[in-house]
């Protein structure tokens, strides 16, 4: 599957005071730039700095062919977790970061991804080892 890439940033879970500020920026700008109306929206996170505690990029992208930077990516062999609603998108993160440190799943910190369901629900899909 191929990614557009509509835009990005970098932060850090835990030593960013403005992290939800440029999420929402991001967001709010991808919104204005482009017709993402039914398409279908992927965070990713990537170029990881270390592990979950360290600086990283989150970006977002899209199915829908654009002029913009490209990633192939398959989602296939991702451990799977999965959020009902957004809200529920910081909850599920933590249960990620919990079962990292209980040696439950061992991450690749290569790309990961929240994947935007037209249900609504996201699913966050991890690059394990």
């Amino acid at each position: 599957m191929i990614l557009y890439k509509l835009g990005s940033i970098r932060t850090n879970n835990f030593n960013d005071p403005e992290i939800m500020k440029k999420i929402g920026s991001m967001w709010e700008n991808v919104f204005n730039k482009y017709d993402i109306e039914n398409a279908n929206m992927y965070a990713v996170y990537e170029e990881y700095e270390s592990d979950y505690k360290g600086d990283y990029t989150l970006s977002l992208y899209t199915t829908k062919e654009y002029d913009a930077d490209t990633i192939e990516v398959s989602l296939n062999d991702m451990t799977l977790y999965r959020c009902e609603n957004r809200e529920e998108i910081p909850k599920v993160w933590a249960k990620i970061w919990e079962d990292e440190e209980q040696n439950i799943i061992e991450r690749k910190y290569d790309r990961d991804f929240e994947q935007y369901n037209s249900d609504n629900t996201i699913n966050i899909l991890i690059s394990t080892k």
